[in-house]
């Protein structure tokens, strides 16, 4: 596993289940409480707090020109057909919130920067998707691992350089690679792929 993340100075929050109501939207015991400021001697008059708060308000969807992405591989070696892994982080360099919906797809592209085919699976690992506010600066992370292939293998997808996307049909954007080779000299191999799920900065766990 990957080290654990460093929290951003204001954390990623996960948006509250539809409907939920704050300790503050209802009496601490759930049921109906005196008037405390009744005139002595009135009859008590009993309130009750509302059960369904106000919809919190809208957050907008991160777009592809929004975010920063940078794929930091834990272990790299050209030589080696295994399963690699890496960590994908998703920066809101924008200067306001907006959300991501759970994953951040990641494409292979070779020199030509043409996409590269490989078998794309998404998987609840470490936990289930969920939708992720990103305040301006915050990040959130997701781990990825791929089966790698002998690069002289004529069946064997290779590229040079990954981008990350926030939707299923846009190209996205091109990825800061960290711990790989110069993509002027280095194949990244992938015959499968595995895409986990977003986590906040403070949840610490991006790799599995």
């Amino acid at each position: 596993p990957g080290a654990p993340a460093t929290a951003a100075s204001t954390p990623a929050t996960a948006l509250p289940p539809t409907g939920s109501a704050s300790p503050a939207d209802r009496p601490a015991n759930g049921r109906a409480e005196p008037d405390r400021e009744a005139p002595a001697g009135a009859p008590a008059v009993t309130r009750t707090e509302p059960s369904v708060p106000s919809a919190s308000p809208a957050v907008r969807p991160c777009r592809n020109s929004d975010v920063r992405v940078s794929v930091a591989a834990q272990n790299d070696n050209a030589a080696e057909t295994s399963t690699r892994k890496a960590i994908v982080s998703v920066v809101n360099e924008s200067a306001t919130a907006c959300r991501v919906d759970g994953r951040v797809t990641i494409q292979l592209y070779d020199a030509a920067d043409e996409a590269v085919p490989v078998p794309t699976q998404g998987v609840d690992q470490p936990g289930p998707a969920a939708e992720i506010v990103l305040r301006p600066g915050n990040a959130a992370f997701q781990g990825i691992k791929w089966q790698a292939c002998d690069l002289a293998a004529a069946d064997c997808p290779a590229g040079n350089t990954l981008r990350g996307s926030l939707g299923t049909s846009s190209p996205g954007v091109v990825a800061v690679l960290e711990g790989f080779s110069s993509p002027q000299g280095h194949h990244i191999t992938m015959r499968t792929l595995q895409l986990g799920t977003l986590q906040p900065a403070t949840d610490g766990t991006v790799a599995w």
